[in-house]
């Protein structure tokens, strides 16, 4: 049965790893995400690295995307670009990510560490 919802799923794409590896290295494809879970999975397993990755809030119709470096687990700060730049600022991921389209992830740290949590 055909996924039309084209982001990260791991029933259908497996690991994260596995998942980030078919979308890495010489593809012209980013890796797809949704909502602020995701970017949480990522900034855990360290893949975000701050100040080094970017998302683009991918709109593709109707207006331009939105480019955002990490600035940390919660902030992201939009890029000035005359056309696709973020909207000015620090923004929380939490609230940012909320109710937007697919977004990629790039520039990850291919050898991540994962981060400690509180629990």
């Amino acid at each position: 049965m055909y996924d039309n919802k084209p982001w990260y799923n791991p029933k259908r794409d497996g690991t994260l790893g596995d998942y980030l590896e078919s979308h890495g290295g010489g593809s012209s494809a980013f890796p797809l995400f949704k909502d602020y879970a995701h970017f949480k999975m990522l900034w855990d397993s360290g893949y975000l690295e701050p100040d080094i990755s970017f998302i683009r809030i991918m709109y593709n119709v109707g207006r331009f995307d939105e480019h955002y470096s990490v600035k940390g687990e919660f902030g992201l700060e939009g890029i000035p670009l005359e056309y696709h730049g973020g909207k000015p600022g620090i923004h929380d991921p939490r609230i940012l990510l909320r109710n937007v389209p697919p977004w990629e992830a790039q520039h990850l740290n291919p050898e991540p560490k994962p981060r400690k949590t509180a629990r």
